[in-house]
């Protein structure tokens, strides 16, 4: 008896794996693309940093006999510079500048792995959907060691995927692509120059000929980025350029009082505008560090002659050669 069963035993096996489910197929395929995230001309070097938004276009198809409702999500991928919580953007040389991405514009949720994008999908059968996953850059501010030049960053193995709970991976049945995502930036080499409201004597009562001269002294602040060089010149509003002015008076007097403009202290110096990008001439030199650099500007009166007591006053050009 037992042997006349054993091939009805295996029969029933054979069925049964006959009856298996066999693998699924793809019912629904999505391609993306992705513009490079460029956040143009930036300053990093106050507290106010730079922001900009980017984009990842979408198109996904269901050529299956079904609808199907998901989510579609992006997973960011794993950065060639920097850390996946600190990313960095490189630069030339031992350059970089710290930056982020967000999946939200307030900045409050760094895109990562427990923080996906995501769009809710509905595909009829044989139906395609387009459309846009909006993501959020920030590069923050104070950054005043980066130099200027173009900095550059990617994420590889960028995916599409299917969003469970805030898990966004594969599934079966979908087919997903890969992706590098890039991110590009360029620091400027712009400097800002500002300088006090008045220049330099104060009250000195009255210039008369055979009187000691009078000197004073004010200062400029000078903001470039790191390592940029830069060079200074004064000129005064009579187009000297050896840094010889003319004062007038406010009243309705024609006195004048002439004054030469220096470097140092010591009044050795004389600080002119025959400074170029290249070449600092009779002006300053120096080199940015990011931060506001103060240079002081000395002056004296050479004036040899009476003058009536009045207001006198000149404009002076400051023009910061970089």
């Amino acid at each position: 008896m037992s042997l006349s069963r054993l091939p009805i035993l295996l029969l029933l096996l054979l069925a049964g794996a006959l009856l298996m489910p066999g693998a699924a197929h793809a019912q629904v395929s999505c391609t993306a693309t992705h513009p490079t995230l460029n956040f143009g001309t930036v300053k990093v070097n106050t507290s106010s940093g730079a922001s900009d938004n980017g984009s990842i276009n979408y198109n996904c198809q269901n050529s299956g006999t079904t609808t199907v409702t998901f989510k579609l999500c992006v997973a960011i991928g794993t950065p060639d510079w920097g850390t996946p919580s600190q990313p960095l953007l490189k630069g030339t040389g031992a350059n970089r500048l710290d930056f982020n991405l967000y999946a939200d514009p307030l900045s409050a949720n760094v895109w990562d792995a427990s923080h996906p994008l995501s769009v809710p999908l509905s595909l009829a059968p044989g139906g395609t959907r387009t459309g846009t996953i909006s993501y959020y850059g920030r590069i923050p501010g104070n950054q005043t060691s980066a130099s200027a030049g173009t900095y550059l960053s990617t994420f590889s193995q960028t995916t599409l995927g299917y969003l469970v709970g805030s898990s966004c991976g594969a599934e079966p049945g979908y087919r997903f692509p890969s992706f590098t995502l890039s991110v590009k930036a360029k620091l400027g080499n712009a400097c800002v120059v500002s300088a006090g409201s008045s220049l330099i004597f104060g009250s000195a009562g009255g210039v008369a000929a055979g009187t000691p001269t009078v000197s004073g002294s004010d200062t400029i602040a000078v903001t470039c980025p790191n390592k940029t060089p830069y060079n200074v010149g004064l000129l005064p509003s009579d187009g000297d350029t050896g840094g010889a002015g003319i004062m007038q008076g406010t009243g309705s007097g024609t006195d004048t009082v002439q004054y030469q403009l220096y470097q140092d202290p010591a009044l050795s110096t004389v600080w002119g505008n025959t400074a170029t990008r290249t070449f600092a001439g009779n002006g300053k030199h120096g080199t940015g560090n990011g931060n506001a650099q103060l240079l002081t500007v000395y002056a004296q009166t050479t004036s040899s002659t009476d003058v009536t007591p009045d207001r006198y006053t000149d404009t002076i050009q400051i023009n910061v050669n970089y």
